[in-house]
């Protein structure tokens, strides 16, 4: 009987071995919604190598707070690099899927015409063809977009980047503030005195180029806001620029109206048209401070 039990230890012993053995050197593998043959993602601080054709979902591959913005980054990454813009287009297809499972409102949304223009920007073309609609909004990241990527190319990139737009018909100057300066639009037109799209660019091309293409260079001042002076003396100039020619000097005691706000800075400043006098100035940001009356 002893000999019996000890014979029996024996075959567990080497059976457990060797399934540990097989289970240690089971290849990993992570489940998307479509094939990703031969890719190399990571998957927390893992790294997975071998060829993986997935058939179905694991726990966590359709919960929308699973595939943050850096996941899907990963994902498009990788597939960019196989060329497999097939791919692409299931991986964003099944992106915008997942917002069936929170209100029918996405909670990530990684946009790849960011990666195009960080990495892969001969690829811009099959987005122009395929999926033209990523052009006009950035990222979501919990209800939240970020900048455009026309926003993007204006703070960024070249004349010829933001050509682009216009040549193909993609109409970003009709994008509301949200999907164009992303919702919280921090420090954007929609604070302070105004302004709009040409606030973001030092590049002289570009603001002219679209300026050409009916971007307002001067717009309304905002008239019910309460505007006084922060010096007890003003410089007004006759045209917005520290080097233009001084029409005149106010004081704190002096009334004002505003006029217009330049969409655009120059000497790194916003700039005012005034009435006072029964004459008409500019001001810079720095002379001045408003209440909103909020």
């Amino acid at each position: 009987m002893k000999k019996t039990f000890i014979l029996l230890m024996i075959i567990c012993n080497i059976f457990i071995s060797c399934t540990k053995k097989e289970v240690n050197n089971k290849s990993e593998t992570i489940f998307f919604s479509t094939d990703i043959s031969g890719l190399k993602l990571r998957e927390n601080t893992k790294i997975i190598e071998e060829d993986v054709v997935p058939t179905n979902y694991n726990h966590h591959t359709d919960d929308p707070y699973y595939w943050t913005n850096e996941k899907q980054k990963d994902v498009y990454d990788a597939f960019f690099q196989k060329q497999d813009f097939t791919e692409i287009l299931k991986f964003r297809t099944f992106i915008e899927s997942l917002a069936k499972y929170h209100h029918n409102e996405p909670v990530y949304e990684y946009n790849p015409i960011f990666l195009c223009y960080e990495k892969y920007p001969e690829n811009l073309q099959f987005f122009l063809e395929n999926k033209k609609d990523l052009f006009l909004f950035g990222n979501m990241n919990m209800g939240d977009y970020s900048e455009s990527p026309f926003l993007y190319v204006v703070k960024n990139k070249s004349l010829e980047d933001a050509k682009f737009y216009f040549d193909n018909k993609i109409p970003v100057l009709e994008s509301n503030d949200e999907e164009l300066y992303g919702s919280r639009n921090a420090g954007g037109p929609r604070f302070g005195i105004g302004g709009n799209i040409l606030l973001y660019t030092d590049n002289e091309e570009i603001r002219d180029y679209l300026i050409s293409k009916g971007v307002p260079s001067e717009i309304k001042a905002v008239d019910y806001f309460y505007y006084y002076l922060r010096d007890d003396s003003t410089n007004v100039y006759d045209n917005p620029g520290l080097n233009n020619s001084v029409v005149a000097t106010i004081s704190k005691a002096d009334s004002f109206t505003p006029i217009s706000v330049l969409t655009y800075r120059i000497d790194n400043q916003k700039w005012m048209k005034i009435k006072f006098n029964e004459k008409e100035g500019w001001i810079p940001e720095k002379s001045f401070d408003y209440d909103t009356g909020i």
